[in-house]
């Protein structure tokens, strides 16, 4: 014989209240993904530029700078690399983030999330019909993949010279 499973009203309300949490938390880590992969950029967009100061501080490209043009391609890869990464976690926690939307749509479907988030992303597409093509991480990867060329450029020049 079956028991029937009671379902009260104060256990949805608690499931509710777990699923907003997590997907608070999943959103902060998100964001916290983005800010480090923003700072990351940065500090190497400065040392790139510095590299590049100390390259042509002397008015010219030779031998003696093989090793700052060497390390500009590190840095520029190492900072296309951890951009990438960042861009990984970010859609990790995304996607834990609509699941949870998922499930609270699933309890509460009079709420209509997912028309709401389709409508809103189909008028973000009627309005930026270009740049909604490329992902962002698009355009982070070229900032760092210009410091590669950039220095694969300077050591040709000092190749053929």
């Amino acid at each position: 014989m079956f028991m029937p499973i009671r379902i009260r009203h104060r256990d949805i309300v608690e499931e509710k209240s777990i699923l907003i949490d997590m997907y608070n938390e999943q959103m902060a880590h998100a964001r916290h993904h983005e800010v480090l992969r923003a700072t990351v950029s940065n500090i190497i967009i400065v040392v790139s530029a510095a590299l590049l100061g100390l390259i042509t501080y002397d008015k010219q490209i030779n031998i003696d700078d093989l090793a700052m043009i060497i390390f500009l391609i590190i840095v520029g890869l190492f900072g296309y690399l951890i951009t990438m990464k960042h861009y990984q976690h970010l859609q990790r926690h995304l996607q834990r983030a609509n699941g949870f939307v998922e499930k609270i749509e699933e309890l509460y479907p009079l709420t209509e999330i997912s028309r709401i988030m389709e409508e809103a992303r189909i008028k973000n597409i009627k309005e930026f019909p270009i740049l909604s093509k490329a992902r962002l991480n698009t355009y982070w990867g070229a900032l760092h993949i210009i410091i590669i060329l950039l220095g694969v450029f300077l050591l040709l020049k000092v190749i053929l010279s």
